[in-house]
């Protein structure tokens, strides 16, 4: 029933990895920034553990898209494939959302928890800054990436027939 096709997790990397390489690219070309700088925004801003999540899950989602295509699979195994599609692509926005309420519960955690005053202020307000911006910007990034993730699959699925 269940076959092993290291293949297509090959081509599911290569074709994200391609795509990864063009927006690097593009946003060289467009906006200056290098590669080596936008990632360690990215890290900084979101967090590994965030970037690795959401990663994993786009792979499983173009490994779905590419079994739903896959001409060798029944009728059955490719509407299994499509909601293992649809979870993984639903699981990027709760993933987002998860790190959103986790950076929010974050700052307030370190609002109650340190001393304010007036020697205290800027670090304070810095440190609040920092567990917010990465709150915000997984849902920022999260939640259109999830919503492109499910336009993949449900368009695949579609052109399958289902």
């Amino acid at each position: 029933m269940w076959r092993v096709d290291l293949g297509l997790g090959v081509r599911a990397s290569a074709v994200f990895g391609g795509l990864v390489v063009i927006g690097l690219a593009l946003t060289l070309l467009l906006f200056g920034v290098a590669p080596k700088d936008l990632f360690a925004a990215a890290k900084d801003t979101l967090g590994l553990l965030f970037i690795a999540l959401a990663v994993g899950l786009v792979l499983t989602v173009m490994i779905a898209a590419a079994k739903i295509r896959d001409t060798q699979l029944d009728r059955q195994l490719k509407s299994v494939w499509l909601h293992i599609g649809l979870h993984a692509a639903n699981g990027i926005a709760t993933v987002a959302l998860t790190f959103t309420l986790f950076g929010i519960s974050a700052g307030i955690g370190e609002l109650a928890a340190g001393d304010l005053n007036i020697d205290t202020i800027n670090t304070v307000i810095a440190s609040l800054t920092d567990q917010f911006s990465m709150a915000f910007m997984t849902s920022v990034v999260g939640l259109p990436l999830s919503a492109l993730m499910r336009v993949v699959v449900g368009v695949t699925g579609k052109r399958q027939g289902f």
